[in-house]
């Protein structure tokens, strides 16, 4: 991450099934970076973000840094009881 994240500004989210990438991969578009941040911390079932990437702009999170914009003290989405 070079600048703070843009939360409003739309994101693809891609879902490799496959620790290697190779495969099928799951894409969805998002209208912005904190719903598909949501989307991959809350909805896809795989352990640790492994295969999970989100490009938005000219940023691309995987993984940590996944995780990192949710529990970013500026992520404006609501998160669950659970993860507090």
């Amino acid at each position: 991450m070079t600048a703070a994240p843009q939360f409003s500004v739309p994101a693809d989210v891609y879902v490799h099934r496959s620790k290697r990438r190779t495969g099928p991969v799951q894409f969805r578009k998002f209208g912005s970076l904190a719903e598909a941040v949501q989307y991959a911390i809350e909805e896809v079932p795989l352990i640790g973000l492994t295969g999970v990437s989100i490009e938005s702009g000219d940023e691309r999170y995987e993984g940590k840094a996944i995780r990192a914009l949710y529990e970013s003290a500026t992520y404006p989405l609501r998160r669950p009881e659970a993860d507090r």
